[in-house]
């Protein structure tokens, strides 16, 4: 056996110190290399194989120190800072979790070199990141054959040794989402080989700088022979020599690296605000922030208390109210506060957004103190694209920025509201948005004076005197601007705009909608009404007529309305600097998909916090914190030298952001993060007032206390542990244990995984301290109960142990044991006591609630449980509550709407999926299309059950009936669950039993093992394909019960035979696939044709019980598509993957 199998195949990482002549002649230590070559999709086992026998003979030639793996959990901070550079080897489909891509993000940052070949494009593809780092993916490819290489830059130190073109055997990819930043240095001559679709200039091999890296992929590399070509191999070591710095290579650096989020904390100042909607820091810590309905309230850090200083009468209907604050640049002399708020009216008059200066006394708010600096008449008819955002200039110019809404319903049409109908006003944003002489749908700067007035500062969009304009405009065409910031060292304002409604584009009506984040570099038109997102145009959509006009045009836009007050002809439109839709977006896939609520936030400038003790790192020097309300985030936007987008990532990922309504950066150096809450127009529980502090120093460890048992009979030994405790800093922890009791017990254990044993019942806390070499502690306890032993819950199933199927029946019984109880068998605990559930899941059961097993604790109504996370996870809060009035219905008057309507489930599905208005009222529901239609009836079925009585237990002893078919990640969940009835003074234990019965028909991605069987994802089909190419290639389904299953089957495609065989892939041969001759032939959409048919493994009776099944290639080759089925008759038939 050669070296390299061992080395690739059977250790997760391998040394290979190889002395030698120095790779890098000016380098005093050799560079080490880490490769990389795990393969979750197609695996090109020869070439990889080849590759590492390349890589090992020559590294003592090159004097370089080579270690190797496909183990992902070698992507931590500690082991990656012993490299200079990776490289991937033909790597592909899911490599890393999350906490892995950040450790290999801040490698790469850090100036660690990254070298890809072949197949590494086709990795990692829902992580826009990487496909930036590497500069494309995959898309597909023609068969292997020759084609001509030419190349495009010899001035490169990789190619400059290659001839102006030659010819190469290859796989020659074709690619997606290739990036603008690279730099191509080799191109396919698509004349000379079939099935290139790129074009000239058809990329092969590139370079680019990125985030402090030197990157190169070689688009070679299918075939083991690529590995002896001598112009590859020589491209090869030179660009392992540039990524890893040529002649001025540089240590890692990670002080530019992105923070790991476990160097931030996240401190809650203050709980249960009622619609806190921005927030003003003064220079002494304190947080003043308005609550819609008219309170402003201060948080004090001396007194850690939230105090109401002021409260003003408002119109509060919908998005009016009070809405902004700021305090004035001289607030320490002067006392001055501004606030954006609506005037009370009549909800369907005519009333004023005021901007006023009030003025604190003794921290009281003094009403009779108003100054009102603007009066913007508006229309309260739907309460509605307010805006309401107050910045004074940071910079200390005194200049007052204002964000001002169109005042627009948005009722009429989810695209552009331009009805010019009398009576109709209201829906037309051209008297507002577009109207260069009217405040709304505006950014406005205006310079308060003393004396309560105004002034208008030099440089707005229309200088005084302009006809038809009003001078406080410094920008237009906005729809619903929210938080503005600026960034003190451009003075460039940025702000996060909401967009309109619509879903799709529209032929002759207008585009899909989109929010926006938009930077003002100056004073402008943002083209609203008339554009959206990067300029997108509308057509002029005649209502009446109900007929479309020409499009708009950003260069020239005109208003023509009969309601406008202002100028015809409107400055040039500016696109959006970043936009996204409901769906996922092409430009800004980080976006996520969902409604959507553009907020906004601050650029981060270490200057400005020059007397801080504690600021964020440089790493974030430029960036732009943005927020979005309804998806719960927080990005950070990263741009170039000029300004110009670069990237984005999320901050603190893994971190809850309830309603995030405005964020900004406190002198103290802290971020500041005041959450509204996940509900509409309501005092929210989640709704508070955060600050999130970054610690560049020691971290405190994280304890986690685990033990064997948590209850028995006397007498009771527990096992404690402490190992799952950790330290990120890597410190050696020290570990304590104290059990103590209310009845006086206490013990002190100094290791980390010590055994107690008590003697006398009761309840005991066993408290886990670690320490880290600083001293820094971190406690986590847990309850333990000592004289009642755990009753034991017995499951069994008569009927097959794996599967479920359609129309057929589970076969149970239940028997519960307790050595203080009794026993159902005794009749000593009654049948009634025990509850048993069997409950249909759709989606299958959710690995994030952990492994069914005995002693864990499952919610009986798992449907309901199911649809309750779905919809906590998604945005329905925002509209809707359980039972208390919100914009929206209450879930339980939609469940008592729907309650006797047998299509309600598939109706309300649909409905959440695609949106909708008019049910409940004016407001529209928003759509929702990234969820799956399984997602959505979880949601529903939760809704709807609100109007159900609870469920009852099934019998101890039955067969109950399964009518459901589903797809092939639907189960059945059996469960039995009893409590006793405590002993000795101890609180009562509950256990349970759990069976999980599959549907027959498995995707063979969720095979529990494979050896040389590779799983492809498809994506022109939507499927996957299950490839074998040798013989003795395997996968396995660990613990399947083959007891009344009469055949398997599956479609395939291959000159092998694939062998079923028991408990091991030599073990007992219990059937063969063979074709089904009358099963014809289809053909897969695939990049080559590949005709399948129907193959039928016919199995003899086989025992009951679980045992695991393999499937073993005997042969050259063969692909099985989707699924496999487990059928208990001779006449069934397979699902197939659209």
């Amino acid at each position: 056996m050669s070296k390299s199998k061992v080395i690739r195949l059977y250790t997760p990482i391998l040394l290979f110190g190889i002395i030698g002549s120095s790779f890098i002649s000016c380098q005093k230590t050799k560079p080490r290399i880490l490769v990389f070559s795990k393969t979750e999709g197609y695996r090109h086992t020869e070439a990889i194989d080849a590759g590492y026998e390349v890589l090992f003979k020559n590294a003592q030639e090159k004097g370089i120190i080579v270690d190797s793996t496909e183990d992902a959990t070698a992507f931590n901070e500690r082991n990656l800072k012993k490299y200079q550079a990776v490289i991937f080897l033909n790597v592909s489909g899911a490599l890393f979790n999350d906490e892995q891509r950040t450790s290999f993000k801040r490698f790469i940052q850090a100036g660690g070199g990254f070298l890809a070949t072949h197949a590494s494009v086709d990795a990692e593809r829902d992580w826009p990141w990487y496909n930036k780092l590497i500069g494309a993916y995959f898309h597909s490819h023609p068969a292997v054959q020759e084609a001509t290489y030419i190349t495009a830059d010899k001035d490169f130190p990789a190619t400059s040794f290659l001839p102006d073109s030659f010819v190469h055997t290859d796989e020659h990819y074709n690619f997606m989402n290739v990036s603008p930043e690279i730099n191509i240095l080799v191109t396919l001559d698509e004349k000379t080989y079939e099935g290139g679709n790129m074009g000239e200039g058809h990329p092969i091999a590139w370079y680019h700088h990125f985030e402090g890296s030197r990157s190169y992929y070689i688009g070679m590399g299918h075939t083991k022979e690529t590995w002896s070509d001598s112009l590859y191999l020589k491209q090869f070591w030179a660009a392992l020599d540039w990524v890893v710095g040529g002649d001025h290579p540089k240590p890692l650096d990670y002080s530019t690296s992105m923070p790991e989020e476990n160097r931030f904390s996240k401190t809650v100042l203050a709980e249960k605000l009622d619609e806190p909607m921005q927030m003003a820091i003064a220079s002494d810590g304190r947080v003043f922030f308005a609550e819609r309905r008219g309170n402003v309230q201060v948080y004090d850090p001396q007194t850690k208390k939230v105090n109401t200083v002021g409260s003003i009468p408002v119109l509060a209907k919908y998005e009016d109210g009070l809405l902004g604050i700021a305090l004035d640049p001289a607030f320490d002399e002067n006392s001055w506060i501004y606030l954006f708020y609506t005037e009370p009216g009549f909800p369907d008059a005519t009333s004023n957004y005021h901007v006023s200066r009030f003025t604190m006394n003794n921290m009281q708010l003094d009403k009779a103190s108003e100054k009102i600096l603007l009066k913007i008449p508006h229309q309260n008819t739907d309460g509605i694209h307010t805006g309401g955002g107050l910045l004074f200039d940071p910079r200390g110019t005194g200049d007052l920025f204002v964000t001002v809404g169109d005042n627009t319903s948005p009722r009429a049409t989810p695209y552009t509201p331009i009805d010019e109908r009398k009576g109709r006003e209201t829906f037309n944003a051209q008297r507002t948005a577009a109207n260069t002489n009217d405040l709304r749908g505006k950014v406005l700067r205006i310079h308060p004076e003393p004396d309560g007035t105004y002034s208008i500062p030099e440089g707005n969009l229309f200088p005084q005197g302009t006809q038809h304009t009003r001078p406080e405009i410094y920008s237009m065409g906005h729809r619903q601007p929210w938080r503005l910031s600026m960034d003190t060292k451009t003075g460039w304002l940025y702000v996060g705009e909401v967009g309109p409604d619509s879903k799709v584009d529209s032929l002759n009506r207008g585009p899909a909608s989109a929010d926006e984040f938009n930077q003002i570099r100056g004073p402008g038109n943002y083209g609203w009404p008339y554009f959206v997102g990067n300029n997108k145009a509308y057509w002029n959509y005649d209502f009446a007529q109900e007929k479309s006009g020409e499009k708009f045009d950003p260069m020239k836009p005109r208003n023509n309305s009969r309601l406008n007050t202002g100028k015809t002809e409107l400055p040039q439109a500016q696109p959006a600097f970043i936009w996204y839709p409901y769906a996922e977006s092409a430009e800004f896939p980080e976006m996520g998909t969902g409604a959507r609520s553009a907020v906004g936030g601050p650029v981060f400038r270490k200057q400005d916090f020059k007397h801080a003790k504690n600021t964020f790192p440089d790493y974030y020097e430029g960036k732009w914190f943005i927020t979005e309300w309804i998806r719960n985030w927080i990005l950070v936007v990263t741009m170039d030298d000029n300004g110009n987008y670069q990237s984005m990532e999320r901050f603190m990922p893994n971190s809850e952001f309830a309603g995030p309504m405005d964020i900004q950066f406190g002198p103290d150096g802290g971020l500041y993060v005041l959450e509204y809450g996940k509900g509409w127009f309501k005092a929210n529980d989640d709704a508070k007032l955060v600050r999130i502090d970054f610690n560049g120093g020691n971290r405190a460890p994280i304890a986690k206390a685990n033990v064997d048992r948590k209850a028995g009979a006397l007498p009771l030994k527990v096992t404690l542990s402490g190992s799952a405790s950790r330290d990120y800093d890597d410190d050696e922890l020290t570990y304590e244990w104290r059990v103590t009791s209310e009845k006086g017990f206490s013990q002190v254990l100094q290791q980390a995984s010590p055994s107690v044993t008590f003697d006398q019942a009761g309840l005991y806390t066993a408290t886990l301290t670690v320490t880290d070499r600083e001293g820094a502690k971190s406690r986590d306890s847990i309850q333990l109960k000592a004289g009642n032993n755990a009753p034991l819950v017995q499951l069994d199933i008569k009927s097959n142990q794996t599967f479920y199927f359609p129309d057929g029946v589970i076969d149970y019984a239940v028997n519960v044991t307790d050595k203080e109880d009794g026993s159902t068998a005794d009749g000593s605990i009654a049948a009634a006591k025990v509850t048993v559930t069997i409950d249909y899941l759709p989606g299958g059961y959710e690995p994030m609630l952990g492994d069914p097993v005995p002693g864990q604790s499952i919610p009986s109504d798992f449907k309901m449980l199911l649809g309750g996370m779905k919809l906590n996870a998604s945005d329905c809060y925002s509209c809707h509550a359980i039972s208390k009035e919100s914009v929206g219905p209450t879930f339980k008057q939609v469940a008592e709407k729907y309650k006797h309507d047998k299509n309600a489930s598939n109706y309300l599905t649909e409905k959440i999926i695609n949106g909708g208005s008019g049910i409940w009222g004016p407001v529209a529901m928003s759509a929702h299309p990234d969820l799956t239609p399984e997602v959505a009836k979880q949601m529903v079925d939760f809704i709807l059950g609100l109007s159900e009585p609870p469920q009852k237990s099934l019998p101890l002893q039955d067969t109950y009936k399964t009518t459901q078919k589903g797809d092939v990640e639907a189960v059945y969940m059996v469960k039995a669950g009893y409590t006793d009835t405590g002993a000795n003074d101890v609180p009562p234990v509950y256990a349970d039993s759990v069976v999980i019965l599959r549907n027959p028909e498995m995707l063979f991605s969720s095979a529990d093992s494979r050896k040389g069987s590779m799983n492809i994802k498809t994506p022109s089909t939507g499927g996957q394909l299950e490839l074998m190419v040798k013989t003795g290639d395997y996968l396995v389904f660990e613990k399947v019960d083959l007891g009344g299953i009469r055949q398997l089957e599956m479609s395939g495609s291959g000159d092998g035979i694939v062998e079923v065989r028991l408990n091991s892939p030599t073990g007992p041969m219990v059937g063969q696939f063979l074709p089904e001759p009358a099963s014809g032939t289809e053909v897969s959409n695939l990049s080559t044709a590949v005709k399948f048919q129907r193959y039928v493994a016919r199995l003899p009776d086989v025992d009951s019980g679980v045992q695991p099944v393999y499937l073993v290639l005997n042969g050259n080759f063969f692909m099985m598509r989707d699924t496999i089925k487990f059928a208990n008759s001779r006449a069934t038939g397979l699902k197939r993957n659209k």
